[in-house]
Order: C-alpha cells, then sequence, then structure tokens
C-alpha cells in the first residue's frame, strides 16, 4: 500500500496543488519581470537580512503601521516659511515677504518645531530639506 501524503484524498488533488503552484510561480516570475521592465528592482532575501541586521544592530527603531498613519504632512505656508528661515531670514523678514503678520509667520514655525520635535528653527530647516518639502537654491 502506497503511503500518500496527508491532505490529499487522491493523487489528482496533488497534481492540482502542484499545477497551482506551477501557475503562481509563473505570475510571481510575470510580476518581476515587468517591475524590472518599468525599472523597480525587487531586494533579493539576503539584502532583507542584511537591513534587518543593520538595523538592529544600529538600534534604529521602526514605525508600526498605526503610528506612521498619525503623521502629517507639513502645509504649504509652514513650508514656504521653513524655506525663508533655510535663507536665513528672521521671522520679521519672512512676514514682510509672504505678507502676513509676524505672529503668524512664528505659529507657523512653531506648527514645524512641533511636527519635526526639536526646539531649533535650524534644525527643523534642515529636516524639512532631508524630508525633500523643498530644495535650497
Amino acid at each position: 500500500m502506497q503511503h500518500e501524503p496527508s491532505g490529499f484524498n487522491n493523487i489528482s488533488d496533488a497534481r492540482t496543488d502542484f499545477e497551482d503552484i506551477d501557475r503562481l510561480r509563473t505570475s510571481i516570475q510575470t510580476l518581476i519581470e515587468i517591475l524590472n521592465n518599468a525599472g523597480i528592482e525587487l531586494p533579493r532575501i539576503e539584502d532583507i537580512d542584511k537591513i534587518c541586521t543593520i538595523l538592529s544592530a544600529g538600534s534604529v527603531t521602526l514605525k508600526k503601521a498605526e503610528e506612521i498613519e498619525n503623521i502629517t504632512a507639513l502645509s504649504i505656508r509652514q513650508c514656504e516659511c521653513m524655506y525663508w528661515i533655510a535663507q536665513g531670514k528672521s521671522s520679521w523678514e519672512i512676514a514682510q515677504i509672504m505678507k502676513i503678520s509676524e505672529s503668524t509667520v512664528n505659529y507657523h514655525i512653531q506648527q514645524v518645531l512641533r511636527h519635526f520635535e526639536t526646539s531649533s528653527r535650524t534644525v527643523a530647516a534642515i529636516k524639512c530639506v532631508t524630508a525633500g518639502y523643498f530644495q535650497i537654491d
């Protein structure tokens, strides 16, 4: 008597499962080709393992999905104020340029400082550039 793998009622069930696996493999290969043709390279599993090792060794903490959802983008006015800070302008000068009150400028700046969890206008401006909110000319 032949021993059949558990979960298969007969050999045709096993054949169907192997056919499904082959179809799935073909679909995945097709998807990878499409992504590669679009210039998107998927990392190899070895690369992912290396990245995880580096991150854990460097004490890097990754945010959970629910934490990321609470992150909000800066407003256009906040970015504009930070751009002028990066250019070395004072709050009064920024107010003149943007044609708004100095207290409104300071309000926008405070919101950015809170967003980046810093008390330094310079650090916040650097973080804006690093995050890609604007480029310095």
